[in-house]
Formats: C-alpha cells, structure tokens, sequence
C-alpha cells in the first residue's frame, strides 16, 4: 500500500505534537505515526512530510516549523498556528 494514502494522517499527528510541545523529535514522530496508522514509517518520510508542510505550494499550510539544532528537534515559530483551525 502507498504510503502516501496515509500523509494527510501524518500531518495531523506532526501538527498534534508540535502543538502539545515545546520541541519534538522525529523518532517520536515516527513512533506516533506507526501507532496511528499501523503502518511502518521511516525518519526520512516524516522530515519529507515536514518539508511539504512548510513549502508545497499545492498543500498551502505554509507550517511554521523550524528545527532547532541545539534540541535536535522541531517547533512551532507561531505557537497559536493549526494546521485545521476548525
């Protein structure tokens, strides 16, 4: 099965996290999106995933993310962003 079929439900689990913490890793990403999915991700297509949040024209969230290196770990720039906000 694509994995694809499964990124708007890896947004929402990225979106959850950054929102419920300071800094998140993308080991506990990878971990959250397996347990929500039941599907095996890799750190790889969660930093790609990230990515389309933040630039994809076609996905339009323009997602505040940054990482930040002395964490080794992503956040939220604008703490009050959603990704759905209704």
């Amino acid at each position: 099965m694509p994995q694809n079929k499964f990124a708007l439900a890896r947004y929402s689990v990225i979106d959850a996290m950054l929102r419920r913490n300071d800094y998140v890793k993308t080991s506990s990403i990878v971990k959250k999106c397996i347990e929500s999915t039941g599907y095996k991700v890799s750190a790889r297509t969660i930093q790609l995933d990230i990515e389309a949040m933040r630039y994809d024209p076609f996905l339009g969230y323009n997602a505040p993310i940054s990482y930040n290196s002395r964490h080794k770990a992503y956040y939220y720039e604008d703490r009050s962003y959603m990704l759905y906000p209704f």
